[in-house]
C-alpha cells in the first residue's frame, strides 16, 4: 500500500513540474520578495543542517552541535563520532527520533521550495541571491524520482546562468549514486 502511494505522490510531482514549464521573468519580483524568500531559504537551511550535524557529531546538547557547525570543515571533520564510538552520547533511541526528526524537515523543505518554484520560479541566484548554493544542498534531499524530473529544468536555468554549473553536476552525480552508477562528475566519493 505504501507503494502506491508513492506512486500517486511521484505521478503528481510530474503532473505539476508539466504545469511549471513558464518561463518567470524573476527581475520583474518585487525585491522585498526576493528578500523574504533569501532570508527564509537561509532559515530553512540552519533549521535543515543543525540535525544532520546533530546525528554526524553524536551530541545530545543542541548549543554543542550549534558550535561545532560553526567551525571550518577540517575541523568539523575532527568531531564526527560514528554511531556507537566512545564519545557519542546518542543512543538508537535517540538516532530514531533524529532522523524522524529530519525527515520531517526534509519533507517541509520540499513542499516550499517546490511552492516558490511554483509561484516565483526556481530559487537560483536571481531570485534568492546568496542563498541559492543552499537551495541545491536541500535539493540533494528529495527523492531521487523528484530530481530526474527537475534535472531537465535545472539545466535550463543553469543555461540562463541561474544556478552553478555544480549544482546541477551534483544532482546528476546523487542520481546515479543512488543509482549505484559510476559517478560522471565525481561530486561525490562512494
Amino acid at each position: 500500500m505504501r507503494n502506491k502511494y508513492k506512486q500517486i505522490y511521484f505521478v503528481l510531482v510530474i503532473v505539476f513540474f508539466t504545469a511549471c514549464t513558464r518561463h518567470i521573468n524573476q527581475a520583474a519580483i518585487d525585491p522585498s520578495i526576493k528578500t523574504q524568500l533569501t532570508e527564509e531559504i537561509l532559515e530553512m537551511d540552519k533549521k535543515d543542517q543543525l540535525f544532520r550535524w546533530q546525528l554526524l557529531f553524536g551530541e545530545t546538547d543542541l548549543a554543542v552541535v550549534d558550535s561545532l557547525s560553526q567551525l571550518p570543515t577540517a575541523e568539523k571533520v575532527k568531531h564526527i563520532k560514528k554511531k556507537g564510538a566512545p564519545g557519542n552520547k546518542l543512543t538508537d533511541s535517540d538516532y530514531d527520533k533524529i532522523q524522524r526528526i529530519q525527515d520531517s524537515i526534509d519533507q517541509a523543505n520540499r513542499e516550499r521550495i517546490l511552492q516558490i518554484y511554483k509561484s516565483y520560479g526556481w530559487p537560483g541566484k536571481t531570485l534568492v541571491g546568496k542563498a541559492a548554493p543552499y537551495v541545491t544542498i536541500m535539493t540533494l534531499h528529495f527523492p531521487d524520482s523528484l530530481m530526474v524530473a527537475l534535472y531537465p529544468k535545472l539545466k535550463k536555468e543553469y543555461k540562463r546562468g541561474n544556478i552553478s554549473g555544480s549544482a546541477v553536476a551534483q544532482m546528476y552525480d546523487k542520481h546515479l549514486l543512488q543509482n549505484k552508477k559510476p559517478l560522471l562528475y565525481g561530486m561525490f566519493q562512494h
